[in-house]
């Protein structure tokens, strides 16, 4: 199992996460959103859709709590919108241990903003399939493999 940090705790990070701490994994998310943070610490998150709904219990810390996070996650997922990707992908990738990656799970095609800010060779891409992981050379490499197989747990990868 791996230790994953989302960048993000809105719609997308929390479906996602939800569904990797379920599998399993141990999910922390950073998000500027206090009333979101303290929601996630006190009630879970609860999940509903095509599927059975349950409720997923990861951790949850605000903002200006993410300087105290250890640099030892294996994979950092960003999260947020657009245009926080800037700040989002060095937050991210200050807390990766030495083979962690950053992977951009947003609305729009910023992985290239995500390896400039975190560095080609700490990003990897999802988002088609409906996830479609790929190194920006368009290698399929270990770690490609190795997310879209987790990532099978929430859907199509």
């Amino acid at each position: 199992m791996k230790k994953l940090l989302f960048v993000g705790a809105g719609a997308v990070g929390s479906y996602i996460g939800s569904f990797l701490s379920r599998a399993g994994h141990d999910v922390t998310f950073v998000d500027p959103w206090a009333e979101q943070v303290d929601a996630i610490n006190a009630r879970g998150i609860a999940v509903t859709g095509p599927h059975d709904p349950f409720t997923a219990r990861p951790k949850a810390v605000h903002l200006h709590e993410a300087a105290r996070l250890p640099a030892d996650f294996d994979i950092a997922i960003v999260t947020m919108k657009s245009y926080d990707t800037v700040w989002a992908a060095p937050l991210a990738a200050r807390h990766l241990g030495p083979r962690g990656y950053v992977v951009s799970a947003q609305n729009c095609w910023n992985d290239p903003v995500v390896a400039a800010m975190a560095g080609a060779d700490r990003g990897s891409s999802s988002g088609h399939d409906v996830f479609r992981a790929g190194e920006h050379d368009g290698r399929i490499s270990a770690r490609v493999k190795e997310l879209a197989e987790m990532l099978s747990v929430v859907d199509g990868a």
